[in-house]
């Protein structure tokens, strides 16, 4: 696996910063599938269509969306992002690539990316699957919020 703060290489994939070129393609696989598996603090099932494409743009502008895609075919295949503020991950795989491997093997990476700046991270969902995703990818359940199970994985100097 390669990393940088630009790009992240794996066997399968490439993980990209989004650009603006990338925008309405991240806007219509998120509007044409099932949006329940996204990870955050905002569950995107429940935005309208202008809202979502708001967030897209914003997430681009502010780079902190990146996006997923086959190293073979080039098809973007999801995305993830990261909220310096609140020090939150999140992302998701499109429905026709779930079974993959595809979460874990773009999420770790990026983690210990990010990590390489900040000394935690945090992740959260409510769905058994996605949250087994956040512990194979070496984070450790930290609490309980509602529904949501919050994990969190810290930098090795911390």
């Amino acid at each position: 696996m390669g990393a940088n703060m630009c790009e992240i290489k794996t066997k399968r994939l490439v993980i990209t910063k989004s650009t603006h070129k990338d925008a309405p393609t991240l806007t219509w696989l998120l509007l044409s599938h099932d949006r329940k598996i996204l990870t955050g603090s905002v569950y995107m099932k429940d935005l309208k269509p202008i809202e979502l494409v708001n967030i897209v743009k914003d997430g681009i502008s502010n780079n902190i969306i990146w996006t997923i895609r086959e190293k073979e075919t080039g098809f973007m295949v999801g995305s993830l992002s990261f909220n310096p503020i609140d020090k939150e991950v999140g992302g998701w795989i499109s429905v026709e690539y779930h079974g993959k491997g595809y979460g874990r093997e773009s999420f770790s990476p990026f983690i210990d990316m990010i990590l390489q700046k900040e000394k935690e991270v945090y992740a959260r969902h409510s769905e058994k699957i996605v949250c087994n995703t956040f512990a194979k990818c070496g984070m450790t359940r930290y609490k309980t919020q509602g529904m949501l199970e919050i994990y969190i994985k810290k930098a090795p100097e911390f």
